[in-house]
């Protein structure tokens, strides 16, 4: 940082952007949401000054999608449309635009590495920390208590009663959904077209999918599995059959092992044959998804306001429908802005990925198709802890477009 005697005032902007940006996307449960407009301010403010660091001090949009356009449009939109719940909802807006004034800057690759790198490793701490949970049955949550608010706190202590793990985050949903994202980087970047899958593959993949099924949360569980079996037979290497049955028969007597040694791993199985809480869950979810429609059957075109559905809601809770609950409180207008940015977003995602075959882009690709499936059952767009990473993806999205342009010029 320091060059020649003097200071090198970009490379400490840049660095203390990287850290927080990664403070947003990480902050899961912890005290770090409490301060989420001071570390939005604190990117507008560093995005400036690297712009005043630029020499021609010029934003290009040569390397910008359409994707970008439609966000903007979106959010424009949902911000100015009748707003029944706007000051509780403004972290909303500001980590979006923090995240989009990112885009203004022609930021280098070494930067999208270290921001990549240092989320798969929060996963990889996340995934520690459920193991260790397990270890010392949950006492470990009393080591990380400080971190946490005490409402958040006590919901911990209460999910750990009823044998969730949860590890570092502090809620086993969002646990769950960074053990799968771990998972997808871990396999972006171990399993090789024409190379076989090595001993430390499958035992980091058992690892992830152990701390998944320790957070009990099934549709992640069915997402995990499908990833793995379809990483595992989309590569080409030898003696592919065999491996991929011993693979298999290995899982079998692993995943008897855990429903026979671990209580938690026996509470995810008795919830998947569980008809009373299906039914108790679906119910709830029902009714909610019931309330969108009748929000959006009332005012089709504009919405109700982003923040509106809540209000009136059981208990205040969120729609569990991305979909539903963005068009109830969006109307038309909106909700086929957001799907069209979505579409476009997922599309490019696919074209660069069959073109490039590039990890980065693998990744990115899975983490907005996760979004897009399990946005269909939960509220992944209406927490905060989440917004960060959505709006990361789309940042890595412009940053690969850009690089594929430049390297078919």
């Amino acid at each position: 940082m320091i060059m020649n005697g003097v200071l090198n005032i970009k490379k400490i902007f840049t660095i203390a952007l990287q850290i927080v940006l990664l403070l947003i996307v990480c902050e899961g449960y912890t005290r770090i949401q409490n301060y989420n407009r001071y570390l939005c301010l604190l990117v507008g403010i560093l995005v400036i000054g690297l712009f005043l660091c630029k020499e021609d001090k010029v934003i290009s949009g040569r390397n910008k999608n359409p994707f970008i356009i439609l966000v903007s449009l979106y959010l424009v939109f949902d911000f100015f449309v009748i707003n029944e719940n706007k000051n509780a909802l403004l972290i909303y807006y500001i980590v979006i635009w923090a995240f989009s004034a990112v885009l203004l800057l022609d930021l280098d690759d070494h930067f999208f590495d270290v921001l990549i790198k240092c989320v798969y490793y929060f996963t990889i701490i996340e995934m520690v920390s459920v193991l260790l949970e397990l270890v010392t049955g949950h006492a470990s949550i009393m080591l990380f208590s400080s971190l946490y608010s005490r409402n958040v706190y006590e919901s911990m202590l209460q999910q750990a009663l009823r044998g969730y793990y949860i590890g570092i985050v502090g809620e086993k949903a969002i646990a769950a959904f960074w053990l799968i994202i771990g998972l997808s980087m871990f396999l972006a970047k171990n399993i090789k077209k024409n190379e076989p899958i090595k001993l430390k593959t499958i035992i980091g993949t058992a690892l992830f999918l152990f701390c998944i099924f320790l957070t009990a949360k099934r549709t992640i569980i069915v997402f995990a599995v499908v990833l793995i079996a379809s990483q595992f037979l989309l590569v080409n290497y030898s003696k592919k059959t065999i491996t991929i049955f011993c693979v298999v028969i290995a899982a079998m007597i692993g995943l008897y092992l855990m429903y026979k040694y671990v209580p938690a791993v026996q509470l995810m199985i008795e919830r998947f044959g569980n008809s009373s809480e299906d039914l108790e869950t679906m119910n709830s979810r029902t009714a909610l998804w019931d309330r969108a429609r009748e929000m959006f059957k009332a005012k089709p075109i504009f919405g109700w306001g982003r923040g509106s559905f809540h209000l009136g809601s059981l208990n205040g809770m969120e729609g569990h429908n991305v979909y539903l609950q963005n068009f109830a409180e969006n109307g038309i207008v909106g909700g086929c802005l957001w799907i069209l940015t979505y579409i476009s977003g997922l599309g490019t995602l696919v074209f660069l990925y069959f073109k490039t075959q590039d990890g980065l882009v693998k990744i990115l690709m899975f983490s907005q198709l996760l979004i897009l499936l399990y946005g269909m059952t939960e509220n992944i767009l209406f927490t905060s802890s989440l917004v960060g990473y959505y709006c990361m993806t789309f940042i890595g999205l412009s940053y690969v477009i850009k690089k594929y342009r430049e390297s078919v010029l």
